[in-house]
């Protein structure tokens, strides 16, 4: 057997994770993210029961948010939406949507030729999914920072600090004392235009929009379950076109005997 070692220097890239140094540091977190959410629903009553796939992605999405990946949440609960559309698409129709997440929500919404009619989804509800789509899901699935930041910008100055510790000391303070006293000559600073500043910024603008997504988009994937995807439906699904587990061997163990 082969044994990797990592050399001092590949060492230096790396750092030892201790499990219970990270659960403290996370902890604040945990405890403010959890007063600022919508309660945790229950995996185990309706409507939620019978559609685990999709109660594990957003269970995943509000584990994010609860230990403070605010980003990642961001990104699942856009997915949340889309892998709900595509399931209500595939129970309502017998198959699976073969086009992209933008043409799935105009079938459902009953806005394409080939459309159940009147709609799948109530297009009233597809409009509020749309609209998180295009400007939420999409500019945090590619990466456009400057639609994500919104046109965001900020007071900024360079300071020239030298070199030396001493001379290094004298020039942050002086950099210091003219922040606080207001005399320093600031211009306007977009972010956006480097990722590096733009990460700082970032972090605050999506914990405040993780939150304010959690409360639109939890209880609209609760509705679009509970309408669209309940036991009943469900049912019909498999009376219409059959179990995808009917091919399955069937062994008996309500017997007592024990032949």
């Amino acid at each position: 057997m082969e044994v990797c070692t990592v050399s001092d220097v590949e060492e230096e890239s790396f750092l030892d994770i201790q499990s219970d140094e990270l659960l403290r540091e996370i902890q604040d977190d945990v405890e403010d993210n959890l007063l600022h959410l919508p309660l945790f629903y229950n995996p185990e009553v309706e409507p939620f029961l019978n559609n685990g796939n999709l109660f594990y992605l957003y269970a995943e999405s509000y584990r994010c948010i609860v230990y403070g990946q605010y980003h990642a949440g961001i990104l699942l609960m856009g997915q949340l939406m889309e892998f709900t559309v595509f399931e209500i698409i595939r129970v309502h129709t017998g198959k699976q949507y073969k086009g992209n997440y933008a043409s799935a929500l105009s079938f459902a919404a009953g806005k394409s030729d080939d459309s159940p009619q009147p709609h799948i989804i109530h297009p009233e509800i597809v409009d509020k999914i749309v609209t998180q789509k295009n400007t939420i899901r999409n500019p945090y699935t590619h990466g456009d920072i400057k639609k994500i930041l919104k046109g965001r910008t900020a007071a900024a100055v360079m300071y020239k600090i030298g070199n030396g510790p001493d001379r290094i000391l004298k020039s942050l303070e002086r950099a210091v004392n003219s922040f606080k006293s207001g005399t320093a000559p600031y211009s306007e600073l977009n972010p956006a235009n480097n990722p590096s500043i733009a990460y700082v910024f970032k972090r605050d603008v999506d914990k405040k929009r993780c939150f304010k997504q959690a409360w639109e988009l939890y209880p609209l994937f609760d509705l679009l379950l509970d309408q669209y995807l309940n036991r009943k439906i469900q049912e019909e699904f498999v009376k219409k076109y059959g179990s995808p587990y009917a091919h399955l061997p069937v062994i008996d163990v309500t017997s007592d005997d024990e032949k």
